[in-house]
């Protein structure tokens, strides 16, 4: 049988096609390319567009964010969720930032009002790296918002102090979740201890986000409540799978409050190609054993990280996943 994507030959029971990954289908759906083995394939049958799994070269932008292999770094268009997120934090006062400084560590300015405070063994150097992509990534945009860099024994925590109740609302552990993953590098890398704070210094919610890489470059970002063996689990699934062969795709999972978040990264179009989301679907339900079980919210998603698709995958099917509306402006990314 011929893939009918590349039209490279493969073994009748392949599910993918081992040089680019497309999906192969049945049996009996391959028959037709497989008696016309005289005729080259791509004549044959006119090559659908990649689906499942993607084609790196049309997926996978050059590496811009380092240690996440192929995913690319947030677009202009996404600093409105930034925005967003700048607005709602307290403007800590003078009394809080100088018992801080005085009792932790030092500070660094980015701008003229926004600060990193950082303790333990972070340096100065760290936290203006920190601030410095904090600035970049539109989250720090000159506002008084401070937050909190601590390396210790126990690793690296980002804290961001927010008005007070701000952590309850539904998707702000994962916004600040994609927040902390983006300026990773600067502060050293994955895994990272993410906080909630009140402006009291008190921590109302905690989460993490690490990275599970395989051979190849393939990798599990997992954030929230998931945990580095349940990434590791999937990561495995998805190799057995034959999803992850070593092209640098990226799948995200993540878990705040019982709802578990499955992301993969898609070609452009794929939302609107029934076979490819039918077989994500399916992937999805033979992972999901790895990370807790159905039901599962899953999404495609873009190379930016904007979401395509949002439903939620049960054992009898898969329904629209319920939203919280948009605010004005707001880019919907990966992990809202």
């Amino acid at each position: 049988m011929y893939c009918p994507q590349c039209g490279t030959q493969t073994a009748p029971d392949n599910k993918f096609c081992k040089n680019c990954g497309a999906f192969l289908g049945d049996a009996s759906s391959a028959s037709s390319v497989a008696a016309g083995a005289a005729v080259p394939p791509a004549q044959a049958v006119p090559p659908p567009p990649a689906f499942y799994p993607p084609s790196p070269a049309q997926v996978y932008p050059p590496l811009a964010y380092p240690p996440f292999v192929q995913v690319a770094p947030p677009p202009q268009k996404r600093s409105a969720l930034r925005t967003v997120l700048a607005v709602l934090v307290v403007l800590i006062g003078l009394g809080y930032l100088v018992h801080h400084y005085a009792q932790n560590g030092g500070k660094v300015i980015i701008g003229t009002k926004d600060e990193v405070i950082y303790s333990g063994t972070a340096t100065q150097d760290q936290a203006t790296a920190l601030g410095n992509a904090l600035k970049n990534d539109g989250y720090f945009q000159d506002r008084g918002v401070t937050v909190l860099l601590n390396k210790g024994a126990g690793g690296t925590t980002l804290s961001f102090v927010v008005e007070d109740g701000y952590w309850n609302k539904a998707g702000v552990l994962f916004q600040f979740d994609e927040v902390a993953r983006e300026v990773a590098a600067s502060v050293g890398g994955l895994p990272l201890k993410v906080q909630l704070m009140d402006s009291k210094e008190d921590v109302e919610k905690t989460s993490s986000v690490g990275l599970v890489q395989l051979n190849g470059g393939d990798a599990v970002i997992y954030e929230g409540e998931a945990t580095l063996a349940e990434a590791q689990a999937l990561g495995q699934q998805l190799q057995s799978q034959e999803y992850f062969t070593g092209k640098g795709s990226n799948v995200f999972v993540g878990r705040h409050n019982t709802t578990t978040l499955l992301s993969y990264v898609v070609a452009d179009g794929s939302r609107n190609q029934p076979d490819a989301v039918s077989g994500f679907e399916t992937l999805t339900r033979t992972v999901a054993p790895a990370i807790g079980g159905l039901p599962i919210r899953m999404r495609m998603v873009s190379t930016t990280l904007v979401v395509e698709k949002d439903e939620t995958v049960t054992a009898q099917g898969a329904t629209p996943a319920q939203t919280q509306p948009q605010q004005s402006g707001q880019a919907q990314g990966v992990t809202q």
